[in-house]
């Protein structure tokens, strides 16, 4: 994005990818930015700054990708996929209503 300014959620995903997941145990990130914009990311890497997650918005089109493709198919297995999401670890109360949503995805598309 030459110029422009990324979203938080956009700085945690580089950050995730930071270093080899199953190389290394650590990994660098490197925030080039103005001196205006310091202190936001420093806040920002410190967890200072809120961030929710997106995936609520097109959770439905990735459980259905998922199911279809056999990645997912029952309940336990959506519930694992869906712990490994930042939504999970952000939103307990809303994981219920997903869960929900999950058993009702595989029941129509399995049924």
């Amino acid at each position: 994005m030459a110029g422009g300014t990324y979203s938080s959620n956009e700085i945690f995903q580089m950050m995730g990818r930071a270093g080899r997941p199953r190389f290394d145990t650590t990994g660098r990130v490197v925030i080039m930015t103005t001196r205006q914009k310091v202190a936001y990311y420093e806040q920002l890497s410190q967890g200072q700054v809120a961030v929710e997650s997106k995936l609520q918005d097109r959770l439905a089109t990735f459980l259905c990708s998922e199911i279809v493709l056999g990645t997912i198919p029952d309940v336990s297995l959506a519930f694992k996929w869906l712990e490994t999401t930042f939504l999970f670890q952000a939103s307990f109360v809303l994981v219920i209503f997903i869960l929900t949503l999950i058993l009702m995805l595989i029941v129509i598309l399995k049924g």
